[in-house]
């Protein structure tokens, strides 16, 4: 049974887009017990209920389902589970069904995960991409690709970064192959998408959060909830002057299945409205937590592991523009959400 919490998110980006082109489709999620991939799955599996939309869905992930992903499983029969080492998949004859819509959200964004993982991070942003492109060749799918805001690499920009500024030429240093994988995958796309007339979709999420975010996630926001919680105490590394975009997971999946219906171009950035340092974000917890933050010391620059995409600001407004978004949900009610879908994932 679905959280309270994410059945109200869900409620929202149904009301939001308009799901019918998915009605009796086969739709097939790589990464599906990620934060972005659950809520995809989420959204779709209660809409089979509230709209009879009929959709079949197949998930896969590299371990079995948990947190929003296994209290779908447990509820919707027509969401199939599959536990497999992505990475092993050799060419598209693994997938038996024909699929109207893919969703290659599978990856490991966690720079301390990536740099353990690097052959692993390259072969599913390139290789196993490239398997699921040749797939939708041949059955005609509409696919989505999930890149990042590190393609933009490591330079600092006084203006907003826009889909219209040329990756062509970022820069990027030693520590960004997650970056770099991102970007061939999408020059991977962009050839198929113009080679084969497909529906190939690449999105640039940022710094997503929400319920399902996990407190085993080592990035700043949820290593500050995870202390929060169970150390009564938010100590940042650092002095926090870092700014990231961040977006609400139910504004973000919003973005996801609109853009894979009736998308006019290729590529999005998929972000929130809103700029906040890590210091604000740490605030923000700490008072909905009502614990103490204490301050850091001044970073050194050749302490950042990866791309340094984190202190540019991303703009959205391709998108907005496009489908006509104007309200976000905003942060003060996200880190709530995202804090007591957490606190009562503890107690279950």
């Amino acid at each position: 049974m679905l959280n309270h919490i994410v059945k109200l998110d869900c409620i929202r980006i149904i009301r939001n887009v308009n799901l019918n082109k998915f009605k009796k489709k086969n739709i097939l999620i790589l990464g599906s017990n990620g934060l972005l991939g659950s809520y995809i799955l989420a959204t779709l599996s209660l809409s089979n209920k509230l709209l009879n939309l009929k959709c079949n869905i197949d998930c896969y992930s590299f371990n079995k389902p948990r947190g929003i992903a296994k209290d779908i499983i447990q509820s919707d029969t027509r969401v199939n589970f599959f536990k497999k080492d992505l990475n092993k998949i050799q060419n598209r004859s693994f997938f038996k069904k024909k699929y109207n819509y893919i969703f290659h959200c599978a990856t490991y964004a966690q720079p301390s995960l990536w740099m353990k993982k690097i052959n692993s991070t390259i072969n599913l942003n390139i290789n196993i991409l490239k398997i699921l492109l040749d797939l939708s060749k041949k059955d005609n799918s509409k696919l989505m690709f999930f890149s990042s805001v590190d393609v933009y690499g490591i330079k600092r920009y006084k203006k907003q970064i826009t889909e219209n500024l040329s990756t062509e030429n970022s820069v990027f240093n030693f520590r960004s192959a997650y970056g770099k994988s991102k970007k061939i995958g999408e020059a991977l796309c962009k050839f198929y998408r113009k080679k084969f007339g497909l529906n190939i979709f690449v999105v640039r999420p940022a710094h997503t959060y929400g319920p399902g975010l996990s407190l085993k996630d080592k990035r700043a926001m949820s290593e500050f909830m995870k202390k929060g919680i169970k150390d009564k105490i938010i100590k940042l590394k650092d002095d926090g002057k870092a700014i990231k975009t961040y977006g609400y997971i139910s504004d973000i999946t919003e973005m996801f299945l609109n853009i894979i219906q009736s998308g006019k171009t290729m590529t999005y950035n998929t972000v929130g409205k809103d700029f906040y340092s890590i210091k604000n974000i740490a605030t923000l917890i700490g008072k909905n937590l009502n614990v103490k933050v204490k301050k850091g010391v001044k970073r050194k620059k050749d302490l950042h592991i990866g791309s340094d995409a984190s202190k540019v600001k991303i703009s959205s407004k391709k998108y907005c523009l496009e489908f006509k978004k104007k309200e976000f949900i905003d942060i003060n009610t996200g880190i709530k959400n995202t804090i007591n879908w957490n606190l009562g994932y503890l107690n279950r």
